[in-house]
């Protein structure tokens, strides 16, 4: 797939890899999952992105960051509850720059959340 759905992070696997998150990017928004016995998934939920063309997520602890494409490209946060389901934090936030053309957001070893902008631009955001 090319254009604006070039992504990396339309999966994202909780750390203790109990739950399966999934943006959707012609619902605008994102699909929780329960992993079960044998890799077994059930359904928990859908849950607004709050924002357009949601292309990649991330988990750390406790908390989901969603990467939104649409116009206006933002971030937006939540809390994972301990059955997997997700409440908004409040926490939207817009890009640094118009037209970046984001493809993945990340967290890091620290709790620190990045995003990346499709190469061959240069730009490393860290958000938080």
């Amino acid at each position: 797939m090319t254009g604006i759905f070039d992504t990396q992070g339309a999966l994202t696997v909780s750390q203790d890899h109990k739950f399966l998150y999934v943006t959707n990017f012609g619902s605008n928004d994102i699909t929780a999952f329960a992993v079960g016995g044998e890799g077994v998934l059930n359904f928990i939920g859908r849950y607004p992105s709050n924002g357009t063309t949601p292309l990649s997520a991330t988990v750390y602890k406790n908390w989901l960051y969603v990467l939104n494409n649409g116009s206006p490209a933002n971030i937006t946060g939540f809390l994972r509850n301990d059955d997997g389901s997700l409440t908004e934090l409040g926490s939207t936030q817009p890009l640094s720059a118009p037209n970046v053309n984001p493809v993945e957001v990340s967290f890091d070893n620290q709790g620190r959340c990045w995003w990346l902008p499709k190469l061959p631009q240069t730009i490393l955001t860290h958000l938080r």
